[in-house]
């Protein structure tokens, strides 16, 4: 009878366990529903966008502040840029400027008939 008894006990401490864990997982459950609620994937893709973003703008003034000459530097690369194009320009200018003139080719005038019975017979002869 003892032996039952604990038996009896036991299933009844086991039982107990199982409810508060049912207990505990639904309301887990309910906890992640709840807070998952508000929240959709579009939103997310947006906040991680704007981290991105304001990273990048954080990095932008860090080395800005970190190397002030840097804007220094892109102005005169772009000066020199302009440069470069511009003797590119000057080259092309000096080389079309630098042409040989098309030699003029030594070949017959064609007759052209002078008078209006002549030009009649002219035209018929092209024509057949």
């Amino acid at each position: 009878m003892l032996l039952s008894v604990i038996k009896q006990q036991s299933a009844l401490e086991n039982a107990n366990t199982n409810n508060i864990a049912v207990d505990l997982m639904s309301s887990t459950s309910y906890a992640v529903k709840m807070a998952n609620q508000n929240v959709n994937i579009d939103d997310i893709n947006n906040m991680i966008d704007d981290i991105a973003t304001s990273k990048d703008l954080t990095q932008d003034i860090t080395e800005a502040i970190c190397n002030p000459t840097r804007l220094e530097t892109d102005e005169d690369e772009e000066e020199l840029q302009k440069e470069l194009e511009n003797l590119e320009l000057e080259k092309l200018d000096e080389q079309v400027i630098n042409i040989d003139p098309v030699q003029a080719t030594n070949q017959p005038i064609p007759v052209v008939p002078k008078t209006k019975e002549n030009i009649t017979r002219h035209k018929n002869s092209i024509i057949t």
